[in-house]
């Protein structure tokens, strides 16, 4: 299981000069259903436009203990740069390491200690509005002792933010990618899953067309298609990572040692696409070849977190069982990568139902994160394929 930093009350959009800024932060599961049982301490920092922490660095905020004391309003001042129209952002962290302070907001996916930690979290953007500075309030007369009258103080209706960032450090040096997760509606982690596709976790976040070559120019080139699916209500945040991110499917273009020629040795193409499960799926979810004229079938599925609930097991095999069956006249069917982690025992009538429609699931490895139940790696697929596949992949180890 993992544990994520976030906020039980998010900091505001806006926070007058001169006013703290008030937040309650949580250490929890994924769903924020379960806190966490271990003490840990909380540092905040201060993030610029640009970027970069401010270089105070980090301060200790408090110490996160089970029990209800946790839950209290937190203050902090803007950092004492901060002027009006500035935005900042605000950053904690769970014990971040003094000697590699700028990376201590991302979340490296190559370490083996991934996941041991709870996950540092990033506000959005908190513009500074205009108020009092210290130098203001330094100088402020003091109110005549006659009168009884209680002076009202200014009151902001700032609204209260709804999203929360996440920094990724992608293998290979690829590069770093920012995660916008939405704190409401139970779309936080959705998004997640939903952009990285197969490389992370996700549902049905379909990749096709993973080849080598290109046009004759040396060395290999990536072409990958993602699919990134969900319920209409997260399209516009896939649709927000995806722009958000655009540079790093753009990137791929390197030059050839010794000549000024280029190539580029990436092509991905990222879509987002509602798919329901108790709704047939729609043509628009195929990958079409315009030369020929045919939807193309997928080569992978991508599947996580999809079996918390019960009741729509059957809709959730159609869904998959379609996927398998491909566009009619495919003539191959992709392999599935599904990431589970157990919440109720009911859950594991899933493999039975499964296997009764012919699919079939073999459990090839576990991530543990901080602490029981781990998330459990299954492959899957139509039975015949997987005992194939499986059987060549334990041959050649």
């Amino acid at each position: 299981m993992f544990e994520y930093l976030s906020f039980l009350r998010p900091p505001p959009e806006a926070c007058p000069l001169g006013q703290a800024v008030t937040f309650v932060p949580q250490i929890a599961n994924d769903l924020r259903t379960e806190p966490c049982e271990t003490e840990h301490n909380i540092y905040f920092s201060w993030q610029s436009d640009s970027g970069a922490l401010h270089r105070g660095g980090f301060t200790k905020l408090t110490t996160w203990k089970p029990g209800s004391t946790s839950y209290k309003p937190l203050n902090v001042a803007l950092p004492k740069e901060a002027r009006p129209g500035d935005t900042w952002r605000l950053c904690l962290a769970v014990n971040p390491d003094s000697k590699n302070l700028p990376h201590c907001l991302f979340l490296d996916l190559t370490q083996p200690e991934f996941g041991r930690l709870p996950f540092p979290v990033t506000s959005l953007p908190i513009s500074v509005l205009a108020g009092e500075s210290r130098d203001t309030r330094a100088v402020r007369p003091t109110p005549s002792k006659q009168s009884k009258a209680k002076p009202k103080p200014t009151e902001h209706n700032v609204a209260k933010q709804e999203k929360i960032e996440r920094l990724y450090s992608l293998p290979l040096n690829w590069g770093t990618l920012r995660i916008t997760e939405q704190t409401s509606f139970d779309l936080d982690k959705v998004s997640f899953g939903v952009l990285i596709g197969a490389l992370l976790e996700g549902f049905d976040r379909n990749v096709s067309n993973i080849g080598q070559g290109n046009e004759g120019k040396p060395g290999p080139v990536l072409r990958a298609r993602i699919l990134a699916t969900d319920l209409s209500s997260a399209i516009d945040l896939i649709d927000h990572n995806r722009l958000s991110n655009s540079h790093l499917f753009d990137s791929g273009i390197n030059a050839i040692e010794g000549s000024e020629e280029t190539y580029r040795t990436c092509r991905i193409e990222l879509h987002a696409s509602e798919l329901d499960w108790d709704n047939p799926i729609p043509a628009s979810v195929w990958d079409k070849d315009h030369m020929l004229g045919l939807h193309c079938p997928f080569d992978i599925i991508v599947m996580a977190d999809v079996t918390y609930n019960t009741a729509s097991f059957g809709a959730l095999l159609d869904t998959l069982a379609g996927l398998l069956k491909g566009p009619s006249g495919s003539g191959s069917s992709p392999i599935v990568l599904l990431a589970y982690k157990c919440r109720d025992p009911e859950e594991l009538t899933l493999w039975e139902n499964a296997l009764a429609r012919g699919i079939s699931f073999v459990r090839v490895d576990t991530v543990r994160g901080v602490r029981e139940p781990a998330v459990e790696i299954w492959l899957g697929g139509w039975e015949q394929d997987v005992r194939s596949f499986w059987s060549d992949t334990c041959a050649d180890r």
